[in-house]
């Protein structure tokens, strides 16, 4: 006898086959350049600069031996190069002196017809950790001309990327279809299972930067992935776009972050010394000296944040929207404000200071005022006494 089918069997079929639809996955990507952001920290640019290409040099020749280093399926990528971003913090008088930034770019050799390297996506993702890895491991090497300089030891990681396949006008409902695929491009460096939770994948896609269907822009702690169609690429010349307005900005905002964060740590070490001198030692004059000059220097690093900040939001469009986006990311508004309360600590002392060297002053004002009444008081006792000593005589006759 044949048995009929249970009717929900069917229905549970269905609803597995839909749920399998529901959670596409890339199996290759086109990946057209892969950017590590660094900030750096030196004594002035030119000798920050010689470090940094010696550091490249050295990565150059580790390079040579590709034993064992993933490649793409097509493609072939460009000697990595050095590019430097046109904001620099001058802080002379502070052990920062000087702060800026570059990226370390490999770019697909075809890129500028709209071609990058196409890789299987596990593949890509161990190529990712390990040119990080070599990346840093060249980095840590200490030349004569690196004295002084400190790099990111956690550098950005940037992939852009072509839209090879899937072409999908990125809704809403289609990127939540792909979130998991999208959560392994943007952590490409990760090895962390749990960044396939339901809440991490959800932050990433919130954090996407492009108001447009034809490319995302998402991003995750110190890594981030621009999707872009080849259409928009074309139209936009290239990157050149999304490297200005996302990728450079990224680069500059964390440059001003580490530079607010140094430069606190800093002060806040200069107060407790400058309190502890200011209360046992005699040198008041010395030290309020220094303690004005550091204001100043100071006062220069908080303009320099300004203006730029003040140029940079006064942008239009997406660019504006984009860097408010990323100020409020590294939480800028709230390292500045620590700054100002420093630098309010730090007014409070030059004005303590002033007050105890005006109170000495006065002190010894008031000395030279009592010595010379007293002097004179004396000289007229001088004068007087032979007369006073006469009229005393005959008095006790």
């Amino acid at each position: 006898m044949k048995q009929s089918v249970p009717d929900w069997i069917p229905g549970l079929v269905e609803t597995a086959d839909e749920a399998a639809k529901e959670e596409p996955s890339f199996t290759r990507v086109e990946v057209g350049e892969a950017i590590l952001s660094f900030y750096a920290v030196g004594p002035d640019f030119e000798r920050t600069k010689h470090a940094a290409e010696r550091w490249l040099q050295r990565l150059k020749e580790s390079l040579r031996d590709k034993r064992g280093f993933p490649r793409p399926e097509q493609g072939i990528y460009a000697e990595p190069k050095l590019e430097w971003l046109d904001w620099q913090l001058q802080a002379s008088g502070t052990r920062l002196r000087w702060c800026g930034a570059f990226h370390l770019v490999l770019s697909a050799e075809d890129l500028a017809q709209g071609q990058g390297c196409v890789w299987q996506l596990d593949e890509y993702k161990r190529f990712a950790r390990l040119w990080t890895s070599k990346v840093l491991e060249a980095f840590t090497f200490k030349p004569e001309e690196a004295s002084g300089v400190i790099v990111d030891e956690k550098p950005f990681y940037w992939t852009l990327a072509l839209d090879t396949d899937p072409r999908v006008e990125w809704t809403e409902s289609h990127m939540r279809q792909y979130r998991k695929a999208f959560t392994a491009l943007v952590r490409v460096r990760s090895e962390d299972t749990s960044i396939y939770t339901e809440r991490a994948m959800e932050d990433i896609l919130a954090s996407n930067l492009a108001f447009t269907t034809e490319e995302l822009q998402l991003l995750s702690r110190n890594t981030g992935l621009i999707y872009v169609a080849k259409s928009r690429f074309h139209q936009r010349n290239g990157f050149s776009y999304v490297r200005r307005a996302l990728v450079n900005s990224n680069a500059l905002v964390r440059a001003m972050r580490a530079a607010i964060i140094l430069f606190r740590a800093e002060l806040d070490g200069q107060l407790q010394s400058w309190l502890q001198q200011r209360l046992r030692s005699r040198r008041t004059k010395r030290l309020l000296q220094e303690l004005v000059g550091y204001a100043q220097s100071a006062s220069e690093i908080l303009r320099q944040f300004d203006e730029w900040t003040f140029r940079m939001t006064h942008q239009i469009g997406h660019e504006q929207a984009v860097f408010q986006s990323l100020l409020k990311r590294y939480q800028i508004g709230e390292l500045t404000q620590g700054l100002h309360q420093q630098l309010s600590e730090l007014h409070s002392q030059i004005s303590d200071l002033h007050n105890q060297i005006q109170s000495r002053r006065l002190s010894w004002l008031s000395l030279l005022v009592v010595f010379p009444a007293a002097y004179q008081a004396l000289k007229l006792v001088q004068e007087i006494w032979p007369a006073l000593q006469n009229l005393t005589s005959s008095w006790w006759k």
